[in-house]
């Protein structure tokens, strides 16, 4: 066994014989109750926290395309642009809208307008595995664990940027 961290307990302390560390507390100690309201459950009584409903994030489809770096911008010489994009995924997944994010304006040159056009042409198309509001469900034995957990799928919005840049000549799109 390395040596190491003293604090964490093994099996093979167990069969040495050595004390828990709530042996080592002392016979009869108990851990304080530091629940703040009565209604709360204990600390690791395995019952759901009436607040601990959580939402998990909805997830872009690999078959997601990029748009393109459009040609006529190519033409014109636009060079590199950045666009961001705030997109609303519906409770199917699907795109229900997309907007600027109000804290980054795009500029309103031809070049970041033709950029924006793709970006918006591309995303529309978009599909997600929808994101979920998810509660804890006790079950019939209030000191028993979770039983299972209700899932309500959500509409959600994802921020995303596309850098627009021109490399050897070609025009390529990431995004961050």
């Amino acid at each position: 066994m390395a040596k190491g961290n003293r604090n964490c307990r093994s099996h093979l302390d167990v069969m040495r014989g050595m004390p828990s560390r709530r042996a080592a507390r002392g016979p009869g100690s108990r851990r304080p109750n530091r629940r703040s309201r009565p209604d709360e459950p204990e600390a690791g009584s395995g019952r759901p926290d009436p607040s601990s409903e959580r939402i998990t994030p909805a997830y872009a489809s690999s078959e997601n395309k990029l748009p393109e770096y459009p040609a006529y911008a190519l033409r014109a010489g636009c060079r590199d642009g950045i666009v961001p994009v705030r997109v609303f995924v519906d409770t199917d997944g699907n795109v229900a809208a997309q907007q600027d994010i109000p804290s980054r304006p795009l500029s309103s040159d031809e070049c970041h307008m033709a950029f924006r056009a793709a970006v918006q042409s591309a995303v529309k198309d978009w599909k997600f595995a929808p994101a979920f509001r998810q509660k804890p469900v006790p079950g019939p034995d209030p000191r028993a664990p979770i039983m299972r957990w209700e899932q309500t799928p959500v509409t959600i919005y994802l921020d995303f940027e596309f850098s627009f840049q021109i490399v050897q000549g070609k025009g390529v799109v990431h995004t961050r």
